[in-house]
């Protein structure tokens, strides 16, 4: 749905905290259309859930940018409004611009990298405490072992040693093996514990630079 119709008019009408909404359609992801919503000096993201794929998708990312905001990270959106009836979500709005991958900075992917590691690195308890003082359904968490299979170990097989050097394919191999130890370690201890990539993210990203 790209086109703004009556039906999404009126329910930004119905919304008391909006004064005088105008809305522009962005475009469409894989499951939700995305519209920007101007009012006043306010802007804002607007997020329709369109297919059954991932249907609780919008309801996470609310919880996780409350999360988020609560933690004092600042450099994702802010979760400004959810309704769980009409799967629509409504987030601050990031200004900026398309850009290549090729045309990023080694500061700009070191930036990305860094922030990147700090959200593998969340307090899966913390995460869950906050979820219930606040009474916010708390999402399954992926199983660390199979994350880490699927997004460590699994595509590690992917990397050229010549292209990234063989220190660093050596020192990602030992993060790896490292991280899967951690988590046997935690699985004994029965505490919750989510897969830290965050220094493996981190180095990944700036050796593709």
């Amino acid at each position: 749905m790209s086109k703004i119709d009556s039906t999404l008019t009126n329910y930004l009408d119905s919304l008391d905290w909006l004064k005088n909404p105008t809305c522009t359609y962005l475009a469409s992801g894989h499951g939700n259309d995305n519209y920007r919503i101007d009012d006043g000096d306010q802007t804002y993201v607007l997020r329709l859930k369109r297919k059954d794929e991932f249907p609780d998708s919008l309801r996470r990312e609310y919880t996780l940018y409350s999360f988020l905001e609560a933690e004092g990270y600042d450099f994702t959106p802010r979760a400004i409004y959810y309704d769980d009836t009409e799967r629509i979500l409504i987030e601050s709005y990031v200004p900026g611009s398309e850009i290549l991958h090729r045309d990023l900075t080694t500061k700009q992917i070191s930036q990305f990298a860094e922030r990147l590691s700090w959200l593998h690195e969340l307090d899966v308890d913390r995460f869950q405490a906050y979820c219930t003082r606040h009474q916010l359904t708390i999402p399954p968490l992926a199983d660390p072992f199979k994350s880490l299979q699927q997004y460590g170990f699994d595509r590690f097989t992917l990397i050229d040693p010549d292209t990234v050097g063989r220190k660093l394919h050596s020192w990602l191999l030992s993060e790896l093996n490292q991280n899967y130890s951690r988590l046997l370690t935690k699985k004994e201890t029965s505490q919750q514990t989510s897969c830290v990539m965050g220094r493996c993210t981190r180095e990944c990203s700036l050796s593709h630079r």
